[in-house]
Formats: structure tokens, sequence, C-alpha cells
């Protein structure tokens, strides 16, 4: 009951941000603990279940990570096979020492996880600084004189930084679930391109993956200010040229 309210809430919920599932983590691991417990007679190695499905399990992890870069673009090459191999290699060997000795066992498995946790905790300020969008904020808040704009998405963290609200355009998503859609906060897509066309200073936000829609939609060499994995910043406000010496 604890683990299909909280899916099938989140599911039919328009909102689903990933931090809205964890709640559901600790009922599915009892119900897969139960699960495995039923499924097979209790052992007097405990560890040396399913080694193999842990080989599997890493490999994946690892072709993932080098498949879609992502060591690569948070900066954590360093981290990840640190991690991965001591998982790997103290798991392993507490499969193989299960036989003769459980406790000895136990601990080389928790040495695995540690390795894991500790590759972790060193990788989170990379990756925090690289998830943030702090700095994307104060970036378009310098753009001299712009209207900082959300387009087509709405960045979490912008109006909490900037200490304002930021105007949204072509996106409602999970905002405005009220029904109120003040016109100075969310403007629609041809007004938006109106502003644009028309001159008007802005520092706008967009998906990476959105820049091919937005170069067709209206600006095909937009001039980006500010970047991260995930988001841009890119402005009409075009730099100015140096004051020639007299």
């Amino acid at each position: 009951l604890w683990f299909f309210v909280i899916l099938l809430f989140f599911s039919v919920s328009r909102s689903k941000l990933l931090p809205y599932i964890l709640p559901a983590f600790p009922a599915a691991a009892a119900l897969a603990a139960r699960g495995l417990r039923i499924a097979r007679p209790v052992r007097n190695m405990p560890l040396m279940s399913d080694p193999e499905l842990l080989v599997v399990l890493a490999i994946t992890c690892v072709v993932f990570l080098i498949a879609r870069s992502a060591h690569t673009s948070f900066d954590v090459t360093v981290f990840a096979p640190f991690g991965v191999a001591g998982l790997l290699c103290f798991s392993l060997a507490a499969a193989w020492i299960a036989r003769r000795d459980g406790v000895r066992a136990l601990i080389l498995a928790t040495f695995g996880w540690g390795s894991l946790y500790v590759a972790l905790i060193l990788a989170l300020p990379r990756l925090s600084h690289e998830l943030a969008n702090d700095d994307l904020a104060h970036a378009a808040a310098a753009v001299p004189g712009a209207t900082v704009v959300a387009y087509g998405n709405y960045p979490q963290g912008f109006a909490w930084t900037l200490r304002h609200p930021i105007p949204v355009a072509d996106f409602i998503g999970e905002l405005g679930t009220d029904g109120v859609h003040p016109a100075e906060l969310f403007w629609s897509r041809d007004d938006f391109w109106r502003r644009w066309h028309a001159g008007e200073p802005m520092a706008v936000v967009i998906r990476r993956r959105a820049l091919s829609d937005w170069r067709a939609a209206g600006d095909s060499a937009p001039t980006t200010v500010a970047s991260n994995r995930t988001y841009l910043v890119v402005t009409n406000v075009r730099p100015e040229s140096p004051n020639p010496k007299p």
C-alpha cells in the first residue's frame, strides 16, 4: 500500500519532479527483500546469492556512463571508476569468502558499498555545481537592462536566486495550477517573439535540447552568455564595441 499509493498518486499528478518518488524507495526495497526471501530458502551464506547479477549491473552502469559521456560531462571521470570498481571487487570477494566466514564477508561487502558512497561524496561538489542554476541566474541578471525570461521551461531556483519572479514564455507546466496566469508573468509564444525581434532587452533561459527549435522559431544565431549541462542563457543584447582610442 505504501509503495503503490505514492506511485499511483504521482503517476496521475501533472507535476513529476524526481524527489517526489523518493519516499517510495524504502517500500520498494522492502518488497524486493520480501520477494527474494519467499522465492528462495534461507541460506547460511546470505552474501553468496547473486554475484553474477552484481557484475552485470556494474558493467551496465559503466557502459551507460561511457555511452552518455556522463562521467566527462560532469567531470567525475576520476571518481566513477573508483566507486564502481570498489563495489564490484569487494562484493565479489565477499561472495567468495561467505562460504567460510560470514562475518568477514559482511565486512568486505560494507567496504564495497563504502567505496561507492565515498566516490559519490567526492563527486557531489562537482555534480551540484554543474546541476545548480545559481551561476546561470547571476549571469542572466548581469546582462545590461535585460529582463530575465524562461522560454519553454521553468528553471528551478532562478526566482529564488534573483529574489523576484521571472516571466515564462510558451510554458505553463505545473505553474499556475490554480488557473491564474497573470499576463506579466505568462507570455505567449507570439508575444515573446514580438518582444524579442522588437529589440526589448532580454536574457532568456532555454534548454539545450530545445536549441534547434529555438533557431528554427526565430533566432538562428543566439548570443550565449552562460550555460551548463541542461540550460543555456541567450540574449538579444549585443556586446558593445570598445571605444576606439583617440
